[in-house]
C-alpha cells in the first residue's frame, strides 16, 4: 500500500483524480461482494429448487413449484414448473444471461392451458433483474408477451434465515393500471429465489415459499 501512495505523488492532478475514482469504484464492488448471478442462481452444488404454497395458516397446500437451473455455456436455462397435487399446471423454460449488473432473458418456451410449446425470442433481451446499490433502489419496466407493463423496483435488504442474516434483493412489481396491489420477490445469495408474495388491501399473502435445494440429473 505504501508503494502505491508513493507512486501517485508524481502523477499529474488530473490523473490522480481518475485513480481515486477507480479505487473508490473498486472498493464499492468489493464491499458488495456478490454479483447479480450470486443472487439469481443457487449455490452451484445444486441445480433444483423446490417451493410450496402455504395457506393462510402457513400450512402446505397442494400447489408446488420447482425451478431447475441448467448451465448452457455462458447462459442458463431456467425451467420453472407449477404443479397441483402432482399434476402439471404450467411450465416455462427461459434462457438468461448475465451482463454487468443485470439478468437478461433472451428466449422462452411456454406451455400452459392457453398455449403449448410457445417459443419467443427477445431482441433486445428483456431485463428481468437488476442489481441495486446499497440504499439506492433501481427501477425499470418489463413488457410481458401479453403486452402487460410491469414496473419493477429492486433494492438490497437482509433477511434472517435459520437465525442467520443473509443478503437479498427484493423486487417489487407493480402492474401498470392495476391499482395499489403489487408482488414482491426475494432473491437470496446461495439460494436464488427465496419467496414470492402479493401485497394489497392491507394484507400480505405468500404465493410460494422456499422449501429445499437438491441436485438432479437433467441430461
Amino acid at each position: 500500500m505504501n508503494f502505491i501512495i508513493t507512486q501517485t505523488l508524481y502523477i499529474p492532478m488530473k490523473n490522480k483524480l481518475i485513480i481515486i475514482l477507480i479505487v473508490l469504484l473498486f472498493t464499492k464492488i468489493t464491499v458488495l461482494g456478490q454479483s447479480i448471478k450470486d443472487y439469481y442462481i443457487p449455490d452451484t452444488t445444486f441445480n433444483k429448487a423446490t417451493y410450496y404454497a402455504p395457506d393462510e395458516s402457513g400450512n402446505r397446500t397442494g400447489f408446488i413449484r420447482t425451478i431447475y437451473y441448467i448451465k448452457k455455456g455462458l447462459n442458463y436455462d431456467i425451467v420453472d414448473a407449477r404443479f397441483f397435487n402432482n399434476q402439471p399446471l404450467a411450465i416455462e423454460t427461459t434462457t438468461v444471461w448475465f451482463i454487468g449488473k443485470e439478468v437478461r432473458m433472451i428466449k422462452s418456451v411456454t406451455t400452459n392451458p392457453l398455449e403449448t410449446n410457445k417459443k419467443r425470442i427477445y431482441n433486445p433481451a428483456k431485463i428481468i433483474l437488476k442489481m441495486p446499490l446499497p440504499g439506492q433502489p433501481t427501477t425499470w419496466i418489463l413488457i410481458q408477451a401479453s403486452g402487460q407493463k410491469d414496473v419493477k423496483t429492486s433494492s438490497l435488504i437482509t433477511l434472517e434465515i435459520d437465525g442467520v442474516q443473509k443478503k437479498a434483493i427484493k423486487v417489487k412489481t407493480v402492474v401498470s393500471g392495476h391499482g395499489l396491489a403489487y408482488t414482491n420477490e426475494y432473491y437470496v445469495v446461495g439460494f436464488g429465489l427465496w419467496k414470492s408474495e402479493t401485497v394489497g388491501n392491507g394484507s400480505k399473502n405468500t404465493l410460494f415459499q422456499f422449501d429445499e435445494l437438491s441436485n438432479e440429473n437433467t441430461k
